[in-house]
């Protein structure tokens, strides 16, 4: 969705690991755009394999400290939605 010198902003389709594995060393987004676009990366934050949304990665090793402390500092607010079939029974 976004990308520059130092961040990309990509969407994490459900189903999808966000980074390795174990069980899924190749199968996972990080794996995929590093070999995609030939380029290290560091992703400060994931999201489960269950969950889609928006990834922000850093895509310069000079990047990689300040977005991990914007994090490690909750810098970075997280919002979640969630589909349900029918409301919820309460309020």
């Amino acid at each position: 969705l976004y990308r520059d010198e130092f961040l990309a902003i990509v969407f994490k389709p459900a189903g999808l690991p966000t980074i390795p594995s174990r069980e899924q060393r190749s199968y996972n987004l990080k794996s995929y755009l590093q070999q995609a676009w030939q380029l290290p990366l560091h992703i400060p934050s994931r999201l489960d394999m269950s969950t889609s949304g928006l990834v922000p990665i850093s895509v310069a090793s000079v990047s990689n400290a300040p977005l991990q402390r914007a994090y490690d500092r909750h810098r970075v607010q997280k919002f979640y939605i969630a589909k349900l079939s029918q409301p919820p029974p309460w309020d």
